[in-house]
């Protein structure tokens, strides 16, 4: 979605973001983001939501997008039904 409806700039600047967590993680904890654990991980994101980077929000922004969007983030999270409201196959049919 970045590469495709992101400007260059743009891009650049989530590329720089995700750079800049590797190295808060790296000072942190020793290691890759990615490479953390869980709570890690979660006490990494707390802090730089907290800290207010400028990169920060479009990256959570991105990844919260990308979760609710998928099919676990919309069916497990967001309970979607796939079909809204009570199907009745055997209905009869009348004029109006």
């Amino acid at each position: 979605m970045v590469q495709e409806c992101y400007s260059s700039e743009d891009q650049e600047k989530l590329k720089n973001g995700l750079k800049a967590i590797d190295e808060k993680s790296k000072e942190t904890f020793g290691k890759e983001y990615l490479k953390c654990d869980v709570k890690q991980q979660t006490e990494l994101t707390a802090k730089l939501d907290k800290e207010e980077e400028t990169y920060f929000p479009d990256i959570k922004k991105l990844v919260v997008s990308g979760y609710l969007s998928s099919e676990i983030g919309a069916t497990k999270f967001l309970k979607y039904p796939q079909i809204p409201g009570r199907y009745e196959g055997c209905t009869s049919v009348r004029p109006w």
